[in-house]
């Protein structure tokens, strides 16, 4: 299986959104080496970005990191993300939850604004920014509860049709 959804795309011309509509549904019936075979073939560039670090892969049994979702789901931190404060701001709390050390965030930008989901549907701004452990989001305008990376940032594509900057920042070691 892993061999044939590696077929379905060329070293070049891969097309990201058919691949993870491809992949997702398979999370849990492939074995760690099958995802490794896979994600080393997706390791061609697209547009001067990796698929690999597009689309990163949550490996069987991986879990959000927990000191960070204790903080997302605190009905406290959830209205001060709701009320107001700085996206940047919640980004780097839950950082500091979870060590400080682990993953980094994401920056959304796009030509103008950029669309994202909140709790009460789509949002627009001119930048958002969210926490990420490496294969779980946290973003408390969105959820209480970490949201698969790979699930997150196609949606962020999908809400943005007409281009949108997904900047990745690893945790300052």
């Amino acid at each position: 299986e892993a061999r044939r959804l590696a077929a379905l795309g060329g070293r070049d011309g891969v097309n990201g959104d058919a691949w993870l509509n491809d992949m997702l549904p398979l999370g849990g019936q492939l074995s760690g080496s099958q995802w490794r075979q896979v994600a080393r073939h997706y390791e061609s560039d697209v547009s001067g970005l990796r698929l690999a670090e597009l689309y990163p892969l949550v490996p069987p049994g991986a879990q959000p990191n927990a000191e960070a979702a204790t903080l997302l789901a605190q009905p406290s931190f959830q209205r001060k993300a709701l009320s107001g404060a700085e996206c940047a701001e919640t980004a780097d709390d839950l950082q500091t939850a979870a060590g400080g050390r682990t993953g980094g965030t994401i920056s959304l930008s796009g030509p103008d604004t950029v669309r994202h989901p909140t709790k009460l549907g789509v949002g627009e701004s001119n930048h958002h920014q969210v926490f990420t452990d490496g294969h779980f989001v946290f973003d408390p305008v969105y959820s209480s509860k970490p949201i698969p990376r790979a699930a997150y940032e196609a949606q962020i594509r999908q809400l943005n049709r007409e281009g949108v900057e997904i900047g990745f920042f690893p945790a300052q070691e």
